[in-house]
Parts: structure tokens; sequence; C-alpha cells
């Protein structure tokens, strides 16, 4: 039976603190109750993070048996031995201390590879993902787990979070676009994009490409139009009249923050056109560990992998080179899957397929000219 009164007899007495016969003295029973809690305490800390989570009681007073501590009497006994003999300044004995040691390793031997998964089955959610990824970098294995509150998978959790932020920025990451529109143009100078604005979506960091529709037109023979997209502000500012209102023939994307604003030029006149322009689709954005991932299943490896560098990276370790290859080959998966390049054409100054409107001279800053008569 584990009772704390016999097991603090017999650790006294292994100890060398006891002889044969002797019955300890009140206060060394009262420290040692003490001390035999305090070890069991310490083992529930180290037991915490150990992949046998189990809490292990402390013993309430001196007479009380814990069946639970049965089978682990010889632990009790050869760890208190030891605790004691330091305790009472007595020189220790090498054969207890290598005996304690292996009871100790034998406690706590239970190991994830002998419990049930924490998170079974194919991963949906972020925490499943960051677990994969804690396991991959080393800081979970079969003797150490992590709780789902712990400071690995909180720091864990803000990496996901930058790392598919920054992988919005390219779109070989971004496994579609999706194509935006204001149904009707309002004579405005600019539009708004960005959640709840003109052009409702996600706020763009690029536009890929554009096209406007001439209203009125009869289903299914929609007539579209496509535009030039003007890549820098540099070239924008070389456009001579800005407010000039006639069919556009090119849009700037303006990438203002917290929304963008585009501009069509030459300015599509009220209720003529519908204005379409086609962007990176946004990739998911969580909030808390329990968020579905909502990615296609190649995304899995590419972040568990990925996500697995950066925190060992944030422990100060440097990622082994199978993992950065690993790393590395994932994305490729991704960058082949994802990649759309579009049909090689003759840049806009070089020749065009509309004859009745053309662009002359130096960059945007050039004569537009509708038919023979020179507009500006």
């Amino acid at each position: 039976m584990a009772i704390a009164n016999d097991i603090i007899f017999l650790a006294l007495r292994n100890a060398g603190v006891t002889g044969v016969g002797q019955t300890p003295a009140a206060e060394d029973a009262n420290d040692s109750f003490v001390i035999l809690n305090a070890m069991i305490g310490q083992w529930n800390l180290e037991r915490r993070v150990m992949a046998n989570p189990v809490t292990c009681p402390t013993f309430p007073d001196l007479t009380t048996n814990l069946a639970f501590w049965d089978p682990y009497l010889h632990l009790l006994l050869t760890a208190m031995a030891v605790r004691l003999r330091e305790i009472y300044s007595l020189a220790p004995v090498e054969l207890d201390v290598k005996i304690a040691a292996d009871a100790i390793q034998k406690f706590q031997a239970i190991n994830a590879q002998q419990i049930a998964p924490p998170h079974p089955g194919v991963p949906t959610t972020c925490l499943q993902i960051i677990w994969l990824a804690l396991r991959m970098a080393g800081r979970i294995n079969d003797q150490q787990l992590v709780t789902d509150t712990s400071k690995d998978v909180d720091d864990a959790m803000s990496q996901l979070v930058g790392m598919i932020a920054q992988w919005q920025k390219k779109r070989w990451l971004v496994y579609v676009e999706q194509t935006v529109s204001v149904p009707t143009s309002t004579g405005a100078q600019s539009y708004t994009i960005g959640p709840g604005q003109d052009f409702d979506c996600a706020r763009p960091d690029h536009v890929t490409a554009a096209y406007i529709r001439i209203n009125g037109g009869s289903p299914p023979n929609l007539v579209d139009i496509p535009l030039e997209v003007i890549e820098s502000q540099e070239d924008w500012s070389q456009i001579t009249v800005k407010t000039l209102e006639t069919m556009p023939y090119a849009v700037w994307y303006e990438s203002t923050w917290p929304t963008g604003l585009l501009h069509f030029w030459p300015v599509p006149p009220a209720s003529m056109y519908g204005l379409f322009v086609v962007v990176k689709a946004p990739l998911p954005t969580y909030a808390s560990t329990a968020d579905v991932m909502n990615l296609p299943p190649e995304y899995q490896d590419a972040v568990v992998a990925n996500l697995a560098c950066r925190i060992m990276a944030l422990n100060g370790q440097t990622p082994p080179a199978f993992l950065m290859g690993l790393s590395r080959m994932t994305l490729d998966t991704l960058r082949n899957a994802n990649a759309q390049i579009a049909t090689l054409a003759v840049p806009a100054p070089l020749g065009r397929l509309r004859t009745d409107l053309s662009l002359v001279g130096r960059g945007l800053g050039r004569a537009f000219i509708l038919g023979q008569g020179a507009v500006l």
C-alpha cells in the first residue's frame, strides 16, 4: 500500500538518516512529507510537456493510501532516499543515484508512440498544421509534447499568419486569380478598390489585367475591350491630360493603404462601360488556431516544411539541409501548379490591332489621336 508514512520510514532508513530499529523523529517525518510531495510536484511539472501528461497525485496526509502509487513504490523509495541524503548533507551513493535515475526514466517512459494522438486525422486546422511543423522542427518528439496554449504554439501561429501574408504577394504561390468589377462607370476620375469599396475585394498589391465592357450589348454577345496596365506612377505622370474623357485605353493602380485607387485613362464617361480588373485572389487569413486552413491539398507540405524552418530559426537553430531542400521543393511544386504565362504580345508602341485608336510619341506622354484628328 502506498502510504506516505511507510514510504518516509523506509526512505529515511535507506538514506542512512535513521538506523535499524529507530523511529523517525516527528520533525524528520514532517520534513520528509513535504519533500515527498515536492518531488511529486516536480515530476508533474516535467510531465506537463512530456508525452505522458497524466497528473500524479500528491499525498494529502501521512496515513492515506494512494492506489495510484502502488505500482511505483520502488520509484518513490529510491528517489526519496537520494533526496533525503542531499537534504541531510550526506554524501551521495553512486549506485543509489543511478537506480533512482533509472526508475524515474522508466516511470516517464510512456512516449508519443504509446498514447492517442492529441490531434488525430488528416490535418485541416491551423493547430494541426502547427503540431506537424513543431514536430518537423524538433520542438515535439516522442518524449516531449506541447500544450495547445503554449508559447511554442502561439509563436508558430504568428509565424504562420505572417508567412501566408508573404505568399499572398507572390503570384506563383496564389492558386487562382479573380475578376472584380464596377458594373457601370460613374464618370469618376478614380475608383476605390478594397473590402466594401467600388471594386469590392481584398486590397491587391498589383493588377494583372483589365478590360472594359461596352454597356448596352445583348447577351451573350457582350463586347470586352482589353486595357493596358500602367505599371508605375512614373509612367502615369507622363500622361498630359489626365482628365480626358472618352473610351479608356489604360488603367493605373495606385496602391494606397488601406484601400487602393484605380485610375482609368481616358476617364470612362458615366453609364457607358463596365469596368473589370483581374487581381490575385486572397489566400486565407487566420484569427485562431481553430481556423480551418482552407487551402488546396498541395499546400500542406509547403506550409509545414516552411513553417518548420521558421520555427527553428526563431529558436536560434539552423534548419538541416534536408528540411531546407524540402521547403524549396514544395514551393517549386506550387510554382509549377500555379504558373500561368500569358501569350507573348508586341508592345503597344511597336504595333496595335486597333486602327481607329493609336498613341504616338514618347512613353505615355505621346499624342492621343482618334482617327486622323489630333485631340491633344
